[in-house]
């Protein structure tokens, strides 16, 4: 029964309480939804020999329902679960989950064990780019097609959050007669969590070589960093050699509704239904729904409140819809473009003047690598640093200086300790059926340290830990001084901020989360309970 209840959590945790796009498989917009297996929560919690009131608790967040109510469904007082709030790592599916007060955001890439979208030819036969890196803040609230979510004049190349080749519809559509399930060539899309606080996912992209209508030159990296309400997006190495088709960063795609809040850039309120702007690095704006966006670095955004025209996912039925979209364009043939800027889930005017304001004043998140190898990010405000080694590679910046294998790892240094969170986003899959082995990934720490929770040994003036991470799983560590008495040299030091070209400086970061294979599963196999 725990492992149901895991699966069951889970579910709970990246719906909100409907399905996000990127986990939506070949039925985009439907009302796939927690909702959809409520009673089969109610039941489980009942199941045990004394009513599990964790269970209890969600099922009566999700069906509205009282602690005055819970007396007489679960024989007593039982308040009512508040919305999860913190972040979460699902290597299984390829997605991370990021929530903050009622909204949450799902980052979904996709790798050579997870597949980027089911596509068939008359299903989600326009789905292409849903895992593409995408980034999507969803407002709590049963009525997506409300919030936005829309079929009807969709723009099927602008999934949130997502690096695409903006394609004509006929180009975008399954050149196959079968089910198209593409998996990366690379491997690489995963993420690391810590204290359920912060994580770090990445995607590295390169296009399949021999599938129709795919463009194999296309290549991008792809990195966000998630804090408290505030999500920093970059993205590099973006390349491709279509020259008649404009590759897009999209921030948000929102059908315009009775509910739409309007658009807000740099303190002017848009309402108009025909409207276009272009902005750069330094703006800012905040969508329909109300999420902030502020352009840290980009060549130029482009806004418009247009009718979209159309095709149906799975008639080819044209359709139009009104709607407020926001991308940066990287244009033809991009050569290593990049992109940076900081996403508010739920921001006013204030909030965005104040954090230009403070943009303006030093950074509060920095890019300080970017390369096909490696990738390593920073945040200012929680000392926190996040690695991505895409192979073995060496670092000078932060307490880490090596990491021995493909892997992620967040480093969170304070004065007593640095909080380290360690994962291998490879599954490790076999074509047996033997258990999957779970890979060592050892990473170099600046400075002599003590850990209970892994083997470590020292060097003249480091630290050598090995984490074996299962599955995708994050593995927590707690570095401590080895002599409490004195501080631990060298001592990890700011990140002196990048000038062009970037510098390599130092600094911290670190966090952890386990999760299984059954928590990506979780809705599937829930909703067979659902009478």
């Amino acid at each position: 029964m725990d492992k149901l209840k895991l699966v069951m959590t889970a579910g709970w945790n990246y719906t909100n309480p409907v399905v996000p796009l990127g986990v939506a498989g070949r039925h985009p917009f439907t009302t796939l939804s927690v909702s959809t297996y409520d009673d089969a929560i109610k039941w489980l919690a009942l199941s045990y020999p004394a009513v599990d009131e964790e269970l209890a608790a969600i099922y009566l967040q999700v069906t509205g329902k009282s602690e005055q109510d819970s007396v007489n469904i679960f024989n007593k007082a039982i308040k009512p679960a508040v919305l999860p709030q913190g972040s979460w790592s699902y290597n299984g599916g390829a997605f991370t989950i990021h929530r903050s007060g009622d909204r949450m955001a799902m980052l979904k890439g996709y790798n050579k064990d997870v597949w980027s979208a089911e596509i068939y030819t008359k299903d989600n036969r326009f789905g292409r780019y849903q895992s593409h890196g995408s980034v999507h803040v969803i407002p709590n609230g049963k009525d997506s097609e409300a919030l936005g979510y829309q079929q009807n004049g969709w723009d099927w190349n602008r999934n949130p959050g997502t690096t695409s080749i903006h394609l004509p519809l006929d180009l975008l559509e399954s050149p196959k007669t079968s089910t198209v399930m593409v998996r990366s060539e690379e491997g690489i899309s995963g993420s690391v969590s810590l204290q359920d606080k912060y994580s770090l996912f990445t995607f590295k992209h390169k296009a399949p070589s021999n599938i129709t209508n795919f463009e194999s030159s296309f290549v991008a990296c792809k990195q966000v960093l998630t804090i408290g309400d505030k999500l920093y997006l970059t993205g590099n190495n973006i390349s491709n050699t279509d020259a008649s088709n404009d590759t897009e960063t999209t921030l948000f795609q929102l059908a315009i509704t009775s509910k739409s809040q309007g658009l807000w850039i740099n303190n002017q309120h848009i309402t108009q239904d025909n409207y276009s702007q272009v902005i750069s690095s330094g703006d800012w704006l905040i969508d329909d729904n109300g999420v902030g966006y502020y352009l840290i670095n980009v060549p130029k955004v482009k806004i418009q409140r247009a009718v979209q025209t159309s095709k149906h996912n799975k008639t080819k039925a044209d359709t139009s819809g009104l709607f407020s979209s926001a991308w940066i364009d990287h244009g033809t043939a991009p050569d290593k473009a990049r992109y940076e800027y900081i996403m508010v889930m739920q921001a006013t005017p204030q909030q965005m003047t104040a954090l230009a304001q403070e943009m303006q004043n030093g950074p509060l998140f920095k890019v300080l690598t970017e390369d096909l190898d490696k990738q390593v990010v920073w945040s200012k405000a929680d000392n926190l640093y996040g690695y991505t080694s895409y192979i073995a590679s060496t670092f000078n910046q932060g307490p880490i200086t090596d990491i021995d294998t493909t892997a992620l790892v967040l480093a969170k240094v304070s004065s007593a300790q640095i909080d380290l969170s360690i994962t291998a986003p490879e599954l490790n899959l076999t074509n047996n059926e033997q258990p999957i082995k779970a890979i060592p990934v050892t990473v170099e720490v600046k400075g002599i340290w003590q850990t209970d929770s892994v083997p470590f040994t020292h060097t003249d003036n480091s630290t050598i830990i090995t984490a074996k991470s299962l599955f995708g799983q994050s593995v927590n560590v707690i570095l401590s001084p080895l002599d409490a008495e004195k501080p631990v040299e060298p001592p990890v030091q700011p990140p002196v901020v990048p000038v062009d070209p970037p510098a390599e400086p130092p600094k911290n970061s670190g966090g952890s989360f386990d999760f299984s294979l059954l928590a990506f599963l979780g809705l599937i196999m829930a909703l067979r309970l659902k009478p």
